[in-house]
């Protein structure tokens, strides 16, 4: 079952001012596979800065990997950040079509 997917305006700033136009295009990609199965396509993400409660994540980006930290509440998956990974690794881009991929 597709979910629902809202951006918080935070996580749109962050996107329009921090991302290229891959990095967005690949966000977009990652946000589509993970409202087929947010729990399945996605991880615990625990920040005391972002939330005081347990939220979820998934990665993004095409070299420097970046995540989307987000609320799921059985029907919308609400981005609420977008920020680069701490610690700072690269990631290469899921290829359409590829096992795990949309």
């Amino acid at each position: 079952m597709h979910v629902r997917a809202e951006l918080h305006p935070d996580a749109v700033w962050e996107l329009r001012h921090t991302c290229t136009p891959a990095e967005a295009a690949d966000f977009f990609c990652e946000l589509d596979r993970v409202c087929s199965d947010p729990i399945r396509h996605s991880e615990l993400f625990h920040d005391g800065t972002v939330s005081r409660y347990v939220l979820r994540r998934f990665s993004f980006g095409t070299a420097v990997e970046k995540i989307a930290v987000f609320h799921y509440d059985g029907n919308v998956v609400r981005v609420l950040r977008c920020r680069p990974a701490k610690p700072k690794r690269l990631r290469k881009p899921r290829e359409p079509g590829a096992p795990g991929g949309p």
